[in-house]
């Protein structure tokens, strides 16, 4: 999943690039919300 949406056809001139998009791109991955969290927290569901 990483690599086919986040960075699909990325070619870094450098390392430090490469280096560069693949942290942000983890980021980004971290920062997505769990659509069933999203879900059971608006529906104020309890375990």
């Amino acid at each position: 999943k990483w690599k086919r949406y986040l960075l699909p056809n990325f070619c870094p001139e450098s390392f430090e690039t490469l280096k560069q998009e693949a942290k942000r791109s983890l980021r980004k991955l971290k920062r997505r919300i769990n659509p069933v969290q999203s879900f059971w927290n608006q529906a104020r569901l309890s375990l």
